[in-house]
């Protein structure tokens, strides 16, 4: 622990998670399941960073996707053939195969003033989508 003042301390994640493994025992190996707004809040973050980093012309690649491994972890990759540790993975979602993508492409892709009014709306419901298959294919049986 290193101590920042006489009131505050700060405690780096490793030895959060250290220290949360001794309290809750075998437990703290288990991982627990988001809930669906906290996901779809998740991944809206994730693709309205992972957009705003590669820029517009990612939205012509049909080969983006969202992935879920086993810890529930998500991230989008442009080809998901090429995915380290493919055996993690429970779940993968093509953006091209969710009904609301289209939109979202046709509203980002407009160079009009006003669009941006719309963009934060067709994120969300690209979002929401994305975590009702991504649960969906979760709880499917293998």
């Amino acid at each position: 622990m290193k101590r920042l003042s006489d009131q505050y301390y700060f405690v780096p994640q490793s030895e959060r998670a250290r220290m949360l493994g001794r309290l809750m025992g075998w437990r703290a190996k288990c991982f627990v399941k988001p809930n669906h707004s906290a996901l779809r809040i998740q991944i809206a973050a994730m693709l309205n960073a992972f957009f705003s980093i590669r820029g517009r012309s990612i939205l012509c690649n049909d080969q983006t996707a969202v992935v879920m491994r086993q810890a529930y972890e998500t991230f989008v990759t442009t080809d998901p053939c090429e995915i380290e540790n493919p055996e993690s993975v429970i779940a993968v979602v093509c953006l091209k195969d969710i009904e609301s993508y289209q939109e979202f492409k046709r509203v980002h892709s407009d160079n009009l003033p006003g669009v941006s009014v719309f963009a934060g709306p067709t994120l969300h419901n690209l979002a929401d989508q994305v975590t009702e298959e991504l649960l969906r294919q979760v709880k499917k049986p293998h």
